[in-house]
């Protein structure tokens, strides 16, 4: 037997933080070769303005880069407060979204999970294991990955009986700031968690 309730609940979440950061730099050698006599590369020649034609085209397509750059939708915190509880013959749990917090580079779903059976339940990987992870997509057809959490070596996070977990699950990127909505999908991790979603308005473009 295979059941479901959905409840409100209020509890502390533990936020985790993220930073993100990259940097690439390669140094490339160039060969020096003697210009030709009256090239722009001869000191002896003054060099000419490009043609006007040219100078356009460039303008343009810095334009056109300006115009595709997407602006980040504003910080901001989105209470949630959501339970979904779960029993079956072989487990029985409570999983609650409290809040959903949008920063600048990356979201923040800061949850709890309480293992309310007699048998242990088997939740996300601390690392390393992309296929069982929880995920975040949002209307504009766009899909936050899950970033693993430190500390877990690659193992499933196993809660015994009588057990809890508070957590920050973060997930990279960008909110679309046309975004009306976003959905926090926990099915991958498989078995009892089929099903569990949780719709979160985020309220569009602000």
């Amino acid at each position: 037997m295979h059941t479901r309730t959905r409840t409100t609940a209020l509890a502390l979440a533990l936020a985790a933080g993220l930073a993100l950061s990259a940097c690439a730099g390669d140094d490339q050698a160039e060969f020096a070769q003697e210009p030709p006599s009256g090239s722009a590369a001869d000191p002896g020649t003054e060099q000419e303005d490009p043609p006007t034609d040219q100078a356009d085209a460039t303008e343009e397509t810095e334009g056109a880069e300006e115009a595709t750059t997407v602006e980040p939708a504003a910080e901001r915190t989105v209470e949630v407060e959501e339970s979904e509880s779960v029993s079956t013959e072989d487990v029985a749990f409570t999983l609650t979204v409290h809040r959903l917090v949008v920063h600048d580079y990356y979201l923040e779903a800061e949850v709890t999970v309480v293992n309310d059976g007699t048998e242990s339940v088997d939740t996300w990987y601390g690392s390393g294991n992309g296929s069982t992870e929880p995920r975040v997509f949002d209307d504009r057809g766009r899909v936050y990955p899950f970033v693993v959490q430190a500390g877990g070596d690659g193992q499933r996070l196993t809660l015994e009986p009588g057990q809890g977990v508070e957590a920050g699950l973060v997930f990279p990127g960008r909110l679309d700031p046309d975004a009306e909505q976003v959905t926090l999908d926990f099915e991958a991790i498989g078995g009892e968690w089929e099903g569990l979603l949780f719709e979160i308005p985020v309220g569009g473009a602000s």
